[in-house]
């Protein structure tokens, strides 16, 4: 039983790691949502427009990039 609590913790450590490190330095930028089912050119198009370098869309919400 103790192996397996500790397999878990192990287990949940490194998926919230692996969360952090795709996270970045992503910035929610709503006003991109309505861009999320085109195509990725347009995609970081617009979060270009808004001032950011590049970005990109998760669950159909936007993230732009510094």
């Amino acid at each position: 039983m103790k192996f397996f609590a500790v397999l878990f913790f192990f287990v949940l450590v490194v998926a919230v790691t692996f969360n952090g490190a795709d996270a970045g330095n992503n910035i929610r930028t709503p006003p991109c949502d309505e861009v999320c089912h085109r195509s990725n050119p347009e995609q970081e198009s617009c979060c270009k427009a808004h001032g950011f370098s590049t970005g990109r869309c998760k669950d159909f919400q936007s993230f732009c990039d510094n």
